[in-house]
Order: C-alpha cells, then structure tokens, then sequence
C-alpha cells in the first residue's frame, strides 16, 4: 500500500485502475420471427438450422439471458458480459411454440416474444393465443409489447396532427401493454417498434411513458447503449447462416457521444448523419461504413466525430448505413454501429411494403 493513503481509498483506486484496464463488453441481442419451412423466407428460419444456433451457443459457452436481465443492467450503468446473448422472438407466431420452444427450454435457455394483443384477440392466423402464451411463460418466457396492431408508427393519418399522432401513439402503445398485463401478468414495458420503424419524436414519448425502444436496426448493445433505440441482429432470412451468426457474435457497441441528428425519415435518398463517439480501442483509419454493396469512407471531423453519406441514391423503403471498425485489445471483434433510414418516394408519400 503506499504510505499516507488511507485503506478505503487505495481500494477505491485500485478498483479505478482495474475498471480502465478490462476490455470494454457487449452483449448481443438476436432477432427471429417465423421458426419454419412453410413461412416466408425472408422472416423465416428452418428448425434444423435454428437448433443449430442453439448447439452453437452450447458449443462455445455463451450464456443465452432474459432480455430483461440485459436492460435492467444497463439501466444500472453496468458492464454486460460479452457471453451474455439475449433470443428474441417478434410478432407472436404459433410456430415459435411448435418448433422452437422445446428446444430452447431443453436448453435452460430464456427468451422473448413481442406480440400484437389486437391480432390475439381477434386469433389472427398463425398467432399464438394467450392460452399459449401463458402455457409458455410458465418456462421463463418473457412477453413483451410490439404495439397493439402492428401499426407503423412513424406515419401521421391523413388530417391529424403531430399532437393527434402522438396521443394516438400513446394509446396504442399503452392499451397493447394493460392487455398483456390482464392476460399474462407480465408488465415488462419493452416495446419493439414494428417494421423497426421510429423517430425522435416516438423516442421521447418511451421516455415519458418509462418504456423500453427496441429496434430493428444492427449492433451490439454495452451500458452506454441509449435505451430507446436498442439494437438487434436480425438471425433470419438472409442473415440465418451459420457463418453469419458468428460474425454477430463477436461484435462490441461503440460508445456513441452523440447520435446523428438528421432525422430517420427522409425525402433525401443520400442522406449525410454526423456521430460522436468515444475513440478508446479502435485506429480511426480502420473504421468503415457500408451502405448495401456500397463501401463508404468515413470523413473525420475531430479526434471523436466523423461524417458519412452514400454516394448511390437509397431506394425509397427500409435501408440502413452500417460502420464497423476491428477492436485492438481483441483483435476477433468488431465494434458494430448501425444507423436506420425510411426514405419517403420522391413526391414524399410514404413507401408501400413489397
């Protein structure tokens, strides 16, 4: 001990020092929707290769954990672990219970499953009835809110107005999650924005209504990640493979300072964003950012803040910019930033689904 500190605090500083010397952790959130062979491709994973997610997990000692245990050490402005996986389920599907809810409680593996009361109410095809959900909550199952019908909520009604559209929201965001409550017990306060569809706007209703944003988008999430706009890695359709599972799985969150300001929905088919972060364990020149087959080079503006637009026109729809750059103390993993777009068409109407 050095002389003339007092015990108390050489252990306040040894803890100090411990905390700037570990590697910085993230967890990661994986997303499903149909577990089948008969179901849309593009929402869907066979049975055969999920279980083979499953064994991977296994394999290589990840701890799959609650979605809730994830949150609620973030909202303690804890370290997560970078063996903490969290398995997600949206929509509410019969199948998730028919192929895939054995396997994962043979497992001891917990998980979530975001559903629509409005679509169980009315026993939509395909959907999971409360009767079922309830059955399936008995194994540490957590059910969570994905809006009452599945709206997409960045879009205003014809005629109504920005204060008309956010009481709008606010209704069905709270009516989905009394349902929940009066048919399950659960009030987790979790909410999957549908299509991963939001704005500012949705993000600071969350935060008034004490919700939890969870999105579409892709990353890993650490004790800085903003917890309206928590990401996930899509684990379906094209993005089922083995390989690619693995690449997610070695992913680290970059400590964003500042999160783009431009908004999200946009008539601008190359839009530009500018992103704060802190630059701890990565070289600036190995950072990259993608858009579709596009690879961007980002332009820094300060130690901390870089900017980045694509160079080919966004077609009007989903798309996303995606910037990753190698970690130095663990040269496997990838820091993983992904940034959401909703281009409006050219007249600036709203996109309709393919």
């Amino acid at each position: 001990m050095l002389i003339g500190i007092p015990m108390r605090l050489y252990i306040c500083l040894v803890c100090l020092l411990f905390s700037f010397s570990k590697n910085a952790s993230a967890a990661v959130i994986l997303q499903y929707h149909h577990v089948s062979e008969t179901t849309p491709s593009s929402t869907s994973i066979s049975p055969t290769l999920f279980e083979q997610h499953l064994d991977y997990l296994v394999q290589n000692k990840f701890e799959v954990v609650s979605l809730n245990k994830i949150i609620q050490t973030i909202k303690k402005g804890l370290p997560v672990s970078d063996n903490w996986v969290a398995i997600t389920f949206d929509d509410g599907y019969k199948n998730v219970l028919t192929n895939a809810h054995e396997k994962l409680v043979a497992r001891g593996f917990a998980y979530t499953i975001f559903v629509n009361p409005g679509l169980i109410d009315i026993r939509a095809s395909g959907h999971l009835s409360w009767e079922q959900l309830n059955s399936m909550a008995k194994d540490n199952v957590e059910i969570s809110n994905h809006s009452w019908d599945h709206l997409h909520m960045v879009r205003q009604l014809e005629n109504e107005s920005p204060t008309q559209w956010k009481e709008r929201l606010k209704q069905n965001i709270l009516m989905a999650e009394a349902r929940i409550k009066e048919m399950t017990g659960q009030n987790n306060q979790v909410l999957v924005y549908p299509y991963g569809e939001f704005n500012s706007e949705i993000q600071k209703l969350l935060t008034e209504l004490d919700f939890i944003g969870v999105g579409q988008h892709s990353g890993a999430v650490d004790e800085f990640t903003n917890l309206t706009r928590i990401p996930r890695f899509p684990a379906n359709g094209i993005y089922a493979k083995l390989e690619t599972l693995k690449t997610k799985l070695k992913t680290k969150a970059f400590e964003i300072v500042n999160y783009p300001d431009q908004p999200m929905i946009t008539m601008d088919s190359n839009p530009e964003i500018i992103i704060g972060l802190n630059v701890k364990d990565f070289n600036l020149n190995q950072l990259v950012c993608y858009c579709g087959g596009e690879v961007m080079t980002p332009k820094w503006l300060s130690e901390n803040k870089f900017k980045i637009k694509a160079t080919q026109k966004l077609k009007p729809g989903r798309n996303k910019y995606i910037c990753t750059a190698r970690s130095i103390k663990q040269p496997e993993f990838y820091y993983w930033f992904s940034q959401p777009w909703m281009i409006l068409n050219p007249d600036g109407s709203w996109y309709e689904e393919g």
